[in-house]
């Protein structure tokens, strides 16, 4: 029990108590052209309609003469679960699985404990940043930035938890105060970086007067987020 207070303790202090965000982390890019052409799956002479967890169809594509399938469709299809791992960029396919149904309600449950962990480990480094803040700045911001980076993915994560319909509503509220978590994140970290460069404090200002007629509704979003993870766990 301590342990899940320490957990929604430690969303809480991140969305709503630090300065502070987190650059995405780097990712390798690279211009693709891609043919659309109407491209049509068969599954024992089947149809099948490629769409993604939304519900959004998703078309086929070839790029260099490989033509490329949306993976959770397929997965569906095959009777594989699928889960997209934010943090390590992997795609998870099972055996056995759900067909691209919602996850058990033991495995979701488990699946945000272990987040949960996760952030819960972070907490007491957000605490130490913070009380940093007032004499270094610049070395507190350098570790509150380190401290997010571990910290975004883990929002991401649980925002994309596929709950079972039992917790549709509690996942919907999870999903909308897990992003505005992240989104408050990364402009309270904008604010900070441009205060403290001396050429951009009018710049900085101005970031500072947009979180703050934006708090309201960040601190709405983050209390659903408290909301759904404790309608989920019964506390």
């Amino acid at each position: 029990m301590r342990r899940w207070r320490d957990f929604l303790a430690g969303f809480l202090a991140a969305a709503l108590l630090m300065s502070m965000g987190a650059p995405s982390m780097a990712a390798t890019a690279r211009q693709l052209n891609a043919s659309y052409n109407n491209i049509k799956i068969t599954l024992d002479g089947k149809t099948i309609t490629p769409k993604d967890a939304n519900g959004a169809v998703v078309e086929p594509f070839i790029v260099d003469g490989t033509t490329y399938l949306p993976v959770r469709a397929v997965a569906d299809s095959l009777g594989l679960g699928v889960e997209w791992d934010a943090k390590t960029q992997t795609v998870k396919l099972t055996a056995g699985g759900s067909g691209g149904d919602a996850l058990s309600e033991q495995a979701y449950k488990a699946k945000i404990l272990e987040i949960g962990n996760q952030v819960a480990e972070l907490s007491p480094s957000v605490s130490a940043a913070q009380k940093k803040a007032s004499s270094d700045p610049e070395g507190a911001l350098k570790d509150l930035i380190a401290i997010v980076a571990k910290m975004k993915p883990l929002y991401q994560e649980l925002a994309d938890l596929k709950a079972p319909a039992k917790y549709a509503a509690a996942q919907a509220k999870i999903k909308e105060g897990s992003q505005a978590s992240v989104d408050m994140l990364d402009l309270t970290v904008e604010m900070m970086e441009l205060a403290l460069d001396p050429n951009k404090h009018a710049e900085a200002k101005q970031k500072l007067d947009e979180l703050t007629g934006k708090l309201s509704q960040y601190q709405a979003d983050a209390e659903k987020l408290s909301e759904g993870l404790s309608e989920v766990m019964g506390i």
